[in-house]
């Protein structure tokens, strides 16, 4: 966490959290990627202890075509949340963008065995499936 993060003393409720995190996804589905990134960077400021605007951020990063940045991204989120099942998740997907199929495969079943019912899971699952596939081919 960094100092100015530390000496961030801004509270927002919960109710204020998400709705700067719909935002932010409002923002990535219109394509309005830098606004999006903007948001997450915020929420990730507010949000110290909490990998999902990092996940977020990170996906956004990949949906903008910045898959390498996105890696970067996910991987310094999953040194500060180590085993997070969702940042894998997200980070399998952007390793799977870079044609890194053994090392997103890998984490692809970290994040499904972690959060079988979850959305890490449920993100993972189809591309499991997919990645089953093509190795049959």
């Amino acid at each position: 966490m960094s100092n100015e993060t530390k000496k961030l003393s801004v509270k927002p409720s919960q109710d204020e959290l998400h709705f700067l995190l719909e935002s932010g996804y409002l923002c990535r589905d219109l394509g309005r990627h830098q606004e999006a990134a903007d948001i997450f960077q915020g929420a990730a400021a507010l949000l110290p202890d909490d990998p999902l605007p990092v996940a977020a951020l990170g996906g956004v990063l990949l949906a903008s075509g910045q898959a390498d940045a996105a890696v970067g991204c996910l991987e310094k989120g999953l040194a500060d949340f180590p085993g997070d099942p969702f940042l894998k998740a997200h980070l399998a997907e952007a390793l799977l963008c870079r044609k890194e199929l053994p090392r997103a495969e890998e984490l692809f079943h970290q994040a499904l065995a972690a959060d079988p019912q979850g959305p890490a899971g449920q993100m993972a699952r189809p591309y499991l499936e997919m990645i089953k596939e093509l190795k049959a081919r």
